[in-house]
């Protein structure tokens, strides 16, 4: 019976050593991990009464760690795929020689652009790929990849703009003057 009962206690203890093990491999790589994503930050301007919306299509690189991390690189890769890259001022500050800071808790908008050649398919898919690091540490972590296409960002940058018209003209039509008076009854 005691043999049994130290079994039992043997078991539920490794059981739970595990666990412990599994969370904390959780939490040392893929908690503390940055994330990207596509983004359309929208600006909306009316110099001459109309509205305009730009939607430049961005990479948000977002931070959840409680430490800095550094970006070295910001690089694409496909086969017969348009061309997609920085734009020249985003371009200028990833270097392989320096890093570029993303405080803990915060996100930094990379502006990206691209050229679509006549033949060239929108639609094939295009790997980012996110070299990175923490401040503290000497060596580079496991990249951060997104897989998308020149057309998925494309759908995504016209569906953000029109998102933004249908809001300034529902806007618009709540600010406009009532010009028939409701009857008095």
């Amino acid at each position: 019976m005691a043999d049994s009962a130290a079994e039992w206690v043997k078991f539920w203890g490794g059981l739970a050593g595990l666990g412990t093990a599994a969370f904390t491999l959780w939490d040392r790589a893929i908690r503390s991990r940055p994330w990207v994503e596509p983004h359309i930050a929208l600006s909306c301007g009316a110099p001459l009464g109309m509205p305009e919306i730009d939607a430049p299509p961005y990479l948000r690189v977002h931070n959840p760690g409680s430490r800095t991390v550094g970006i070295r690189t910001v690089q694409f890769y496909g086969r017969r795929v348009p061309c997609l890259a920085l734009t020249v001022d985003v371009g200028r500050d990833v270097h392989r020689k320096r890093l570029l800071p993303i405080p803990a808790g915060k996100s930094r908008l990379f502006e990206v652009m691209w050229v679509v050649e006549p033949g060239q398919d929108p639609e094939a898919a295009v790997w980012i790929v996110i070299r990175w690091r923490p401040l503290a540490a000497v060596f580079p972590r496991v990249p951060l990849l997104l897989r998308t296409s020149v057309g998925a960002l494309i759908r995504l940058q016209d569906a953000e703009a029109q998102r933004a018209r249908d809001e300034e003209e529902a806007r618009r039509l709540r600010t406009a003057p009532v010009l028939i008076e409701p009857e008095q009854g």
